[in-house]
């Protein structure tokens, strides 16, 4: 289990439509420390497996030193201390089923049980054996512990405080009290508390790397780097520094030099999880990859589409990555069939706290009641995330208006630009807003808004809420133009990981209204499926069904869809 990175990337994705932001920002889980993720937005962190301090091992250590070892007990530890530890669980089980009270067995058990992040268990488990010893002190830091990684900050540091008013010189949980602070995005009491850590002992790196970490999370990376350089003068090839410092310019997209600082911490410690772990990130980062798509969709007013993507991406210099996408859709309705091909070249440069995309592209469109055309399409927008829990974004596209069969006849093309900001006000709770402009080739315009608010329950449900409204200057022709639409939207949902699989399911209950209409019944449901073999390979199934007009260009009440995704690193 790490204790470094709460957070996997710095940036989120741009966006080109202010449908896909709704989805984005309401649909998702609420992003999380990936210490603790099922995500996101936002993918799961190896950075959330196994604990890795030295200070955990102590305090293992530490506790079952005075207790008498059976012949039982001594197989277990022997298989414990061989790294054995599936071995090592059996063995302390058949220890607890001969004898309850083993505080051993049921410590160990704990610690085994929060590596495979059932932190539930992992604290029943703690809480029997301080039940057996409730003024050991490292039961009482383990449960800290647990309950930080289980998000219970508030918890978490009643137990903190309780055990360093006991235990004032208690370094380890000073050190632990701090990083909980800094998890909960309390960052300036995380820094006031390195600080005194640093003014206590000022030859410490834990407690720079601590600090800086705080740094990074508020997006000040000249503060971290400096921050992480004094723990590397204080002990030179500290791994955690190291680990620390590849982490950070791997978010500002100098991998080259993450491998450098990687590599010296594997070359003397092949087995640091950490290390592994960020690596394979990096690795991930600048490998190259295919995408494969390929998908159906449906509405009530008839309009189908089948379509097919192929994408190819690869790193062409520190920060820098190009993009190579072509896809085909053949689309039709009750009256004519058209087909339509697309190609575009795009780029995107990454570096500190910005990231900025740019796209160039064709599309060759195909109807049988009209004739064919080209049309240049184009995309550019800019991100900045001050810090890893707020960012704003601006974007701007241009492309043919050709989401139906008989749009693909109409000529018509779209200019967009669309706005949004997402903050994280607490770690379980996220609020995000967009807007945006869209102007059509027939003279029309189009505004639209939509706000939402995610709260995450547990490590797997979160509930959220989305408003959404858009009107159209002008009645348009072939396509949902109302001059008013409002959408009030309930939503819930499930996410589960294991190993390589992971699924989510979503829904949505809520009212919307058009124009001068009554309200009408809208709701929402989604399905999505995974299963990933590496940090780039995976392949995802989903599917989904709306009764909700805003959905389709058409204004069509209800709309299925349906698709499977494939990505490979070559």
């Amino acid at each position: 289990r790490s204790t470094l990175f709460p957070y996997t990337t710095l940036f989120r994705s741009p966006y080109s439509d202010i449908r896909l932001v709704a989805d984005a920002v309401a649909m998702s889980p609420v992003r999380v420390p990936a210490t603790r993720t099922a995500y996101s937005p936002r993918l799961r962190s190896g950075l959330a497996l196994g604990m890795t301090t030295a200070l955990s091992v102590v305090s293992v250590v530490s506790v079952l030193s005075v207790l008498p070892l059976s012949a039982q007990t001594q197989s277990a530890d022997s298989a414990w201390r061989a790294g054995n530890y599936a071995a090592a669980r059996v063995e302390y089980q058949r220890v607890l089923a001969q004898d309850s009270t083993s505080t051993r067995s049921l410590y160990r058990l704990a610690v085994l049980t929060s590596w495979d992040n059932k932190l539930d268990s992992s604290l029943m488990l703690i809480r029997r054996a301080r039940a057996l010893e409730p003024l050991d002190p490292d039961l009482r830091f383990t449960e800290a512990q647990v309950l930080s990684w289980a998000s219970e900050f508030d918890a978490s540091l009643q137990k903190w405080d309780s055990l360093l008013l006991l235990m004032p010189e208690r370094r380890d949980a000073a050190l632990a009290r701090a990083r909980t602070l800094a998890w909960a995005n309390r960052f300036n009491e995380a820094g006031a508390a390195y600080e005194q850590l640093i003014q206590r002992d000022s030859t410490d790196p834990a407690a720079y790397v601590g600090r800086g970490q705080v740094y990074a999370w508020k997006g000040d990376h000249s503060a971290a780097i400096a921050d992480y350089e004094r723990a590397l003068r204080i002990k030179p090839n500290d791994a955690d520094a190291l680990v620390a410092l590849a982490q950070l310019h791997h978010w500002q997209g100098r991998n080259e030099l993450a491998r450098a600082e990687l590599g010296a911490v594997l070359q003397a410690d092949s087995t640091n999880r950490e290390a592994r772990q960020v690596s394979r990130l990096v690795r991930a980062a600048v490998r190259p990859r295919i995408d494969v798509g390929a998908g159906w969709n449906r509405d009530s007013d008839e309009n189908q589409t089948l379509w097919q993507s192929l994408g190819s991406s690869m790193m062409l210099a520190g920060g820098l990555r190009g993009f190579v996408n072509a896809g085909l859709a053949q689309l039709d309705d009750p009256f004519r069939d058209a087909n339509r091909i697309t190609g575009e070249v795009a780029a995107t440069y990454a570096f500190a706290n910005l990231q900025a995309t740019a796209g160039v592209g064709a599309r060759r469109l195909e109807a049988s009641d009209s004739d064919q055309r080209s049309e240049t399409t184009g995309r550019a927008s800019l991100s900045w995330r001050p810090a890893p829990s707020a960012g704003v974004g601006i974007g701007w596209s241009h492309y043919p208006f050709d989401e139906t069969a008989l749009l693909i006849g109409s000529g018509l093309d779209l200019d967009n630009v669309d706005l949004a900001a997402d903050v994280d006000v607490t770690p379980s709770f996220s609020v995000s807003a967009g807007g945006g402009r869209t102007w059509f080739s027939d003279g029309n315009e189009r505004t639209g808004f939509l706000l939402a608010a995610t709260k995450r329950l547990s490590p797997r449900w979160f509930v959220g809420v989305l408003g959404r409204t858009f009107s159209f200057d002008e009645p348009g022709v072939g396509y949902f133009s109302p001059d008013r639409y409002t959408l009030l939207e309930g939503r819930g949902g499930y996410s589960y990981a294991k190993g390589g699989w992971s699924a989510r399911a979503t829904a949505g209950l809520g009212g919307q209204k058009v124009a001068d209409n009554g309200v009408q019944v809208a709701w929402r449901a989604e399905l999505r499926g995974a299963y990933s073999w590496s940090a780039i390979n995976r392949l995802e199934l989903f599917g989904g069904t709306t009764r909700n007009a805003g959905t389709s260009v058409a204004g069509a009440y209800q709309y299925w869809s349906a698709g499977v995704s494939v990505v490979v690193g070559l």
